[in-house]
């Protein structure tokens, strides 16, 4: 996992998840996993950004705790303008089969692709790579079927700042 960007990176942190599948990634000879699962954050280019690589060996609703960490994150993290960015290799089921999306979609977060299916992974036939915004809008979204490099293919979104409508209330 990584933050790159072009402009200054501050405010970096992790989020390590507290729900873990610990015992099954120490015992795997294939995948030793040492940190266990987690999310970077940090600041950059005028966003709140998190990448996450979500567990795979636990089951969807592991999956949905570790997501709903992040989105309680950047609610404690952000400004309420504040423009964020979650990203990230989720290990979801189909997303018809999935309980994980609910928490960011009613937290306003918008997915890069609107729900056009697409390919993100050799070895699923559904999207397992996400980009979610909040607070910014999507001037295009792409996923580059680059083969033989990862088991995951670049999924790639262009954003805009969208004009903040102020609260009458």
């Amino acid at each position: 996992q990584a933050i790159l960007s072009r402009y200054p990176i501050t405010d970096a942190g992790v989020l390590v998840f507290a729900k873990q599948a610990r015992l099954r990634w120490r015992l795997n000879p294939v995948q030793p996993r040492q940190g266990g699962r987690m999310a970077l954050r940090a600041r950059t280019g005028g966003m709140l950004v998190y990448t996450a690589h979500l567990e795979s060996g636990g089951n969807d609703t592991l999956r949905r705790k570790q997501l709903d960490e992040m989105v309680r994150d950047q609610q404690r993290e952000a400004r309420p303008d504040e423009r964020v960015v979650l990203a990230g290799d989720f290990n979801n089921p189909p997303v018809a089969q999935s309980s994980m999306f609910r928490e960011i979609g009613a937290a306003d977060f918008v997915d890069s692709h609107g729900g056009t299916p697409r390919l993100t992974s050799i070895s699923r036939s559904y999207p397992i790579d996400w980009i979610f915004v909040k607070n910014l809008a999507f001037l295009d979204s792409n996923v580059y079927m680059i083969k033989g490099v990862s088991d995951h293919f670049p999924v790639f979104a262009s954003v805009t700042t969208v004009q903040m409508i102020a609260d009458s209330d």
